[in-house]
C-alpha cells in the first residue's frame, strides 16, 4: 500500500491539537464543552482510533490470515510500534512523579492496564494507548470476517460496538457531572470508544473496495465539518460535548472528516508538506512527551507565554530526537524480525 499522505496530516493536527489544548488549559485555564479548542481535543483522541483502524485495515488487507504466522507478525509489529515510547515515558513520569504501586507498574509493562478497572495509565495520557492495546486484540475478528466475506455478521458487529458506545453516551454519563468525576469510572472504558475503532475499520475497507466523491466535493466536506465542529451549540460543562445526542453528532462529525482525508489524494506543497508530514510521523512522541515537557516548565519562574511557547518548540524538539533513536529503529527491527520469521528457509539441493 502507498502511503496516504492525508493520512500523516490528520494525524499530526490531531496530535498538535491535544498539545496546544493541553498546554492551553494547563497554563492558562481549564476549557469547558464551549470552546472549540475543548472539542477538538477531545475528539482528536476518538480521530486516533478511527485513523488506527483505517491504517490497520489497509495495511494488512494482502497479507493477515487466519494462522500462526500472521497473529505472531501483527503482534510483533503492534509491540515494537507501541512499547518502546511507553515505556520511556513511564519511567520519565515515574521520575517526575514519584513510584506508583508495584501492581499499577506491572499492568503498565504488560500493557493490561486498558483491561482492568485501573483509572488508567502512568504516563500522563496513555490511558488511550491502553485503549489502543485493547482494540489491537478486537482486529483479528473484524478483519477476518470481512476477508471470509462475512459481511452481515461484521456490520452486525459494528453495530453492537455503536450501540454499547451509545449506551455509555445516553445513559452512563451524565451531563451534569464535570466530566473528571466520571473520568475513571466511564469516560476511559474501552466501551465508550471501541466503535470509532470497528468503525474506522469499516471506513477502511470502503476506501480499499468503493469508489468515492471527487476531491473538490471532499474537500467541501472537510470545511463544512470543521465549521460544524465550531459552530454546533453545547451548554458550558465540560461532559455535555460527549453525551447524548451531542456524543453522536461530534462522533459522526469525526468519522466524515477521516473519511474525506483518507480518500483525499492530496500532497501539499514542499514546506507545507514538510510540516504536516513531520508532525504526522512523530505523532505519537508529540502525544506522549507533552505532558512532561510541561512538567519541567510548569515548575520554572518564566512567564506565562514563554512557558507556552518553550514548551511547544521543546516538544517537537524532543519528539524528532526520541523518534529518531527510539521509535523509528524499534519499527525498523521489528520489520526485519518478521522478515526473516516470514521468509522460508532455503532448500539445500542434494547432490
Amino acid at each position: 500500500m502507498g502511503r496516504i499522505y492525508s493520512l500523516d496530516y490528520l494525524r499530526g493536527l490531531a496530535a498538535t491539537i491535544v498539545m496546544l489544548g493541553h498546554y492551553y488549559a494547563w497554563f492558562y485555564h481549564g476549557m469547558d464543552s464551549e470552546d472549540l479548542l475543548q472539542r477538538l481535543v477531545t475528539y482528536a483522541v476518538s480521530i486516533f482510533y478511527i485513523l488506527s483502524g483505517i491504517t490497520l485495515y489497509l495495511v494488512n488487507a494482502r497479507t493477515f490470515n487466519f494462522d500462526l504466522e500472521s497473529f505472531v507478525t501483527f503482534g510483533i509489529k503492534r509491540v515494537t510500534r507501541i512499547f518502546p515510547l511507553l515505556y520511556l515515558c513511564i519511567a520519565l513520569t515515574m521520575l517526575f512523579s514519584g513510584w506508583p504501586h508495584w501492581k499499577n507498574i506491572l499492568l503498565n509493562l504488560t500493557g493490561l492496564f486498558g483491561f482492568t478497572q485501573y483509572t488508567g495509565g502512568i504516563a500522563h495520557a496513555s490511558w488511550s494507548i491502553g485503549m489502543e492495546i485493547v482494540f489491537y486484540f478486537t482486529f483479528p475478528v473484524f478483519f477476518l470476517l470481512l476477508r471470509w466475506k462475512q459481511y452481515w455478521l461484521f456490520a452486525l458487529l459494528v453495530i453492537v460496538s455503536f450501540a454499547v458506545g451509545y449506551y455509555y453516551a445516553f445513559i452512563l454519563i451524565n451531563p451534569n457531572i464535570p466530566i473528571e468525576d466520571q473520568w475513571s469510572k466511564v469516560y476511559i472504558k474501552p466501551g465508550n470508544h471501541l466503535y470509532f475503532f470497528a468503525g474506522g475499520i469499516a471506513l477502511g475497507y470502503f476506501k480499499k473496495n468503493f469508489f468515492y466523491p471527487n476531491q473538490t466535493l471532499l474537500n467541501i466536506g472537510i470545511v463544512i465539518c470543521l465549521i460544524l465542529f465550531a459552530i454546533f451549540p453545547t451548554e458550558s460543562n465540560l461532559s455535555d460535548h460527549i453525551w447524548g445526542y451531542n456524543r453522536l453528532f461530534f462522533a459522526m462529525l469525526s468519522f466524515a472528516l477521516c473519511w474525506c482525508f483518507a480518500v483525499s489524494n492530496w500532497q501539499f506543497p514542499n514546506l507545507i508538506h514538510k510540516t504536516l508530514h513531520f508532525l504526522g510521523e512523530k505523532s505519537y512522541s508529540i502525544y506522549l512527551l507533552h505532558p512532561i515537557v510541561y512538567h519541567f516548565y510548569h515548575i520554572s519562574y518564566l512567564s506565562t507565554p514563554i512557558k507556552f511557547g518553550l514548551s511547544f518548540v521543546s516538544t517537537l524538539f524532543l519528539s524528532h530526537i526520541v523518534y529518531s533513536l527510539i521509535e523509528y529503529p524499534a519499527m525498523a527491527w521489528g520489520k526485519e524480525v518478521c522478515r526473516k520469521l516470514t521468509t522460508p528457509l532455503p532448500v539445500e539441493s542434494q547432490s
